[in-house]
């Protein structure tokens, strides 16, 4: 049998990647008209960046050539002065979330809604004086996140879950959704580039029962949350010593993620 090219190798590949969300877009009604135009615009914002990357002349003809992308539709999309997009770093929602679920002065499950410590307002505070700890506690509130109870001792705040999910309709959910995907395709891109510079490692097994992938999936989540407690306290001590980093020092950003798939197969 002969090998296939590398090109194709990779198209190979990108259609094993690309399926489930292609089958996504289906559902959502996203169909190849559509999907066609903006597949545009994105070969053309990674031409674009690569050349930046390379310190190259960004033209016309080099977005064209690299992107295979028609000059008449690169110079469409040069005269709307289309970028790549910024990346995003968690919202202040979330990280008012993840210091409530490390920083031992905010240990209890309930805090008092106002105070200067302990208290949820203290909470908000300790992470940022720019939003009004009213507006957070709404927005976790809308999140279905934490709930607001008022008994003899005044408003206390109640958190729901012990991990920042927001639910599945939620702009935020979005926001996750699209950073844990980007970074774990990047990781696995620099990886095939590079070589294996970035944790990316996985464990596979079949024929299973429904009663095994359900044991599995528990273990799967108590490993989870042993591993995301320990890195959210690391990364939360890392973030507040590097606050002052000396000026020019290089700045990095990470993410550390797991997931657990499970799907029924033929026999």
């Amino acid at each position: 049998m002969t090998e296939p090219s590398s090109s194709e190798a990779v198209l190979e590949t990108s259609a094993a990647v690309l399926r489930p969300w292609l089958d996504w877009l289906l559902d959502q009604g996203v169909a190849y008209g559509v999907l066609q135009e903006r597949l545009k615009d994105w070969l053309l914002q990674a031409a674009y960046a690569q050349l930046q990357l390379r310190q190259l002349r960004v033209t016309d003809s080099a977005l064209s050539l690299i992107s295979g992308v028609h000059r008449k539709d690169v110079r469409r999309w040069r005269e709307h002065a289309q970028q790549l997009p910024s990346r995003q770093g968690p919202s202040l929602a979330n990280q008012v979330f993840s210091r409530w679920l490390h920083d031992p002065r905010f240990a209890a499950a309930t805090l008092p809604r106002h105070g200067s410590t302990g208290s949820f307002e203290a909470l908000v505070q300790s992470v940022s004086r720019d939003v009004h700890p009213h507006s957070l506690l709404n927005e976790l509130i809308r999140l279905r996140l934490v709930e607001l109870e008022c008994d003899a001792q005044g408003d206390q705040v109640r958190r729901l879950r012990d991990t920042f999910i927001p639910p599945a309709d939620s702009a935020e959910a979005w926001s996750m959704l699209t950073g844990n995907l980007a970074d774990h395709v990047a990781a696995v891109v620099e990886n095939l580039r590079l070589g294996p510079c970035h944790l990316e490692q996985g464990v596979f097994a079949e024929p299973l029962s429904q009663a095994s992938i359900a044991e599995l999936d528990a273990l799967s989540r108590q490993l989870w949350q042993q591993a995301h407690q320990a890195m959210l306290r690391l990364a939360s001590h890392c973030h507040e010593r590097d606050q002052q980093l000396p000026p020019g020092e290089k700045r990095y950003r990470m993410r550390f993620s797991s997931y657990f798939y499970h799907q029924e197969i033929s026999s």
